[in-house]
C-alpha cells in the first residue's frame, strides 16, 4: 500500500515532476498523516507480521537479538534505526542499572546499623 501511496499521481498535468505521492498530498494539507496498511495477516504463517509477532513481539524472545532486517523491511528504515539505537542504548544502560541497584541495596542492608556520630 505505501509502495503505491507514494508513486500515484495526483495530477492532470502529465508534464508536473512532483505531482506524484502522498508526500504532495501532505503539503498541501489534503492529509495530515499517512499511515499505510499492514501486510499480511497476523496468523497466515510466512508473512511479514506472522515473522514479527512471533520473532519480536514475544516475551519468550526478550533476551534475544531483535530481528532488525524484518524490522526494517516491514516498517521502515527510520523505525529500524529506531529500534536498533534502542537496543544499543538499552544494552549501555544495562551495567549502570545493575550498579545502581547494588547501592540501593548496600543503602538497605546498611540503614539500621548506620550510626550518627
Amino acid at each position: 500500500m505505501d509502495f503505491i501511496l507514494s508513486r500515484k499521481r495526483y495530477s492532470l498535468d502529465n508534464y508536473d515532476d512532483f505531482a506524484f505521492g502522498i508526500e504532495r498530498l501532505k503539503r498541501m494539507a489534503v492529509y495530515m498523516t499517512a499511515y499505510p496498511l499492514h501486510d499480511g495477516d497476523l496468523k497466515t504463517p510466512g508473512t511479514p507480521r506472522h515473522l514479527l509477532s512471533h520473532e519480536w513481539a514475544s516475551l519468550r524472545k526478550c533476551f534475544k537479538y531483535q530481528p532488525l532486517d524484518s524490522i526494517k523491511d516491514y516498517f521502515g528504515v527510520k523505525v529500524g534505526l529506531y529500534f536498533a539505537w534502542l537496543g544499543f542504548y538499552t544494552s549501555f544502560l544495562l551495567p549502570a542499572a545493575i550498579f545502581g541497584v547494588l547501592c540501593f541495596l548496600y543503602g538497605v542492608f546498611t540503614l539500621y546499623s548506620d550510626e550518627l556520630r
